[in-house]
């Protein structure tokens, strides 16, 4: 995942892997389950449930040919998760990524948290991943400005082409060292 690059994706077996956009989460990836493969062919009955469970690609079977791609456009959160979450419906995920989404080890700890027992009261193992977009950092004085800057440790006139921003939020005299101010 290159700052602000697409994040592309490769998966086998019946983990998912979401975008959050900043508005609605949206499911980039398909399990490799018999029962989404009856279903991208059209059936959409109640037995088909029973398939979802049926993995037809796992790491250990997989191949070149196998692994399937698909990509998260940039400035996207991606969420990363394991099947031991698929009985958390889409709709309360998006609320816990909408609550959360600019601490990732807080949403992931929520996501996990939110797995839920079968109707036999088993609970499979559940992991989540946050992959944070690049954060916007506002640009420094160096970055904007064309004019001049005075600075009040060396108590001067100070141009542009005299900046050493060796402090990214913090535009630095050239002479001493110390914070410039724009005049």
């Amino acid at each position: 995942m290159e700052p602000g690059s697409t994040t592309l994706l490769g998966w086998v077996g019946d983990s998912h892997a979401y975008g959050w956009d900043g508005t609605v989460l949206h499911r980039r990836t398909d399990p490799h389950t018999m029962g989404a493969y009856l279903r991208q062919g059209g059936h959409f009955d109640e037995v088909i449930v029973e398939y979802d469970s049926w993995v037809r690609v796992s790491l250990s079977t997989a191949t070149v040919t196998t692994v399937a791609l698909s990509e998260v456009p940039p400035g996207e959160l991606v969420l990363l998760v394991s099947d031991g979450l698929d009985g958390v419906p889409v709709e309360d995920l998006e609320a816990l990524v909408r609550e959360h989404q600019g601490e990732p080890q807080v949403l992931a700890d929520a996501v996990v948290s939110a797995a839920r027992e079968d109707n036999d009261g088993y609970r499979d193992d559940a992991t989540a991943i946050v992959l944070m977009p690049e954060a916007r950092r506002p640009p420094t004085l160096s970055e904007t400005r064309t004019g001049r800057d005075w600075c009040p440790d060396c108590k001067v006139e100070v141009g542009t082409d005299r900046y050493t921003p060796a402090v990214p939020e913090v535009d630095l005299c050239g002479n001493c060292g110390g914070p410039l101010v724009p005049i």
